[in-house]
C-alpha cells in the first residue's frame, strides 16, 4: 500500500494507515550501533526529516478541512472521521520527529565523546 496524498489518508481506514505507516518506519537504531562514518546514519536523518515534512504538511491540510467543515456546518460524521485521521497523521508526524531528534542527539553524543578523546591522546 502507498499512501501519496490526502485523497489516501481518507480512503484508507486507520488500521491501514498504522499498518502502512509500520512498513516505513525504521526505529532509531541503539547508540552502540551507530557507526559515524556510516552513510545509513546520513539516510536515515534525512529519511525521518522528510517524513516528518511529509506528515506536517499532511496534518496541517486535514487541519484546515477540519476548520472548514465546521465553518460550512457540513456533514458531522465525515468531519469526525477527519478529525481522527488529522490526528493519526500528527502521532506520525511528531514521532519522526522525535526519531530524527533521538538519532540526531546519539550522533552528537558520539562527536563530542570523540573530539574528547582526541584531545587526550594529544595530552
Amino acid at each position: 500500500m502507498q499512501i501519496n496524498s490526502i485523497k489516501d489518508i481518507l480512503e484508507n481506514s486507520v488500521q491501514d494507515l498504522f499498518e502502512w505507516y509500520r512498513q516505513i518506519y525504521r526505529p532509531v537504531p541503539k547508540a552502540s550501533e551507530v557507526v559515524l562514518c556510516n552513510n545509513d546514519i546520513g539516510d536515515r536523518l534525512s529519511e525521518y526529516i522528510n517524513y516528518y515534512t511529509y506528515f506536517d504538511s499532511m496534518h496541517t491540510m486535514l487541519e484546515a478541512m477540519v476548520k472548514e467543515m465546521r465553518i460550512e456546518k457540513g456533514n458531522e460524521t465525515l468531519c469526525k472521521k477527519v478529525m481522527v485521521k488529522r490526528d493519526v497523521i500528527e502521532h506520525f508526524a511528531k514521532e519522526m520527529k522525535a526519531s530524527y531528534d533521538a538519532l540526531s542527539r546519539i550522533c552528537t553524543i558520539k562527536i563530542e565523546g570523540n573530539k574528547e578523546l582526541h584531545m587526550l591522546r594529544e595530552q
